[in-house]
């Protein structure tokens, strides 16, 4: 793994926190009811966190028991700091992914942008968008 921008504790800090909820959020499988998303609560701030709940209580409502099982297994290659000020930052992330499922099985590479805050001297993730 590579990291590439940290200089300082609290800029691993950033990047630790990033690589953990990417990780954790882009592994999953259709049989868990999304709780790779549901254990990363804490790791969010408030407005992110409600905007993740409306996603899991959307997809639980329309998840169909037919559905083959599927799975996705996500590794941070590369890390990267793009910018810090204040309480912000942001955090450019290249991840390996394997989606598996009962017909075929796919690897291949995406990047994932990461905003974190910091809030209450904790740093949190505030948004999250796969590229």
């Amino acid at each position: 793994m590579l990291s590439i921008g940290a200089k300082t504790d609290e800029d691993w800090e950033i990047l630790g926190t990033a690589k953990r909820f990417a990780e954790d959020y882009g592994t999953f499988s259709s049989a868990g009811d999304y709780q790779n998303v549901v254990l990363l609560y804490s790791l969010m701030t408030e407005s992110f966190r409600k905007d993740r709940e409306n996603f899991v209580n959307r997809g639980l409502a329309g998840q169909d028991p037919k559905t083959s099982l599927s799975g996705s297994e996500t590794k941070v290659e590369i890390y990267k700091l793009l910018e810090k000020e204040d309480e912000k930052a942001k955090v450019l992330l290249s991840c390996s992914c394997r989606e598996i499922s009962t017909k075929k099985t796919r690897s291949f590479y995406r990047n994932a942008l990461v905003l974190m805050e910091k809030k209450k001297g904790e740093w949190k993730v505030a948004g999250f968008e796969w590229q």
